[in-house]
């Protein structure tokens, strides 16, 4: 597996792999096709990936403030920066 996957990953990985070929080939004894282990290990780094992005966007304790404002002039109005991703995303919030 590659670099970028931490213990934690790998061992996720390793064991959502394990879970998917003891599905298919439940007994020991029977021999797996390349096919199946390559599936197995790609839905399983899928998953992974899945669960890495989410807790991206959940870290809300190290990336809390990202009220970014700045003031110009000599009348001092607090002008705060929104990027396109925030406001596509209030957008969707505000349709549910």
């Amino acid at each position: 597996m590659e670099e970028a996957l931490s213990g934690r990953d790998t061992t996720a990985v390793n064991r959502t792999l394990d879970g998917l070929l003891k599905l298919l080939y439940p007994h020991r004894e029977m021999l797996m096709s390349d096919e199946d282990i390559e599936w197995a290990v790609r839905l399983a780094m899928e998953c992974r990936r899945r669960v890495k992005e989410q807790q991206k966007r959940i870290g809300s304790a190290e990336f809390r403030n990202t009220h970014f404002s700045y003031q110009m002039g000599n009348d001092g109005v607090e002008v705060f920066v929104v990027t396109p991703e925030l406001q596509s995303d209030m957008q969707l919030e505000q349709i549910h």
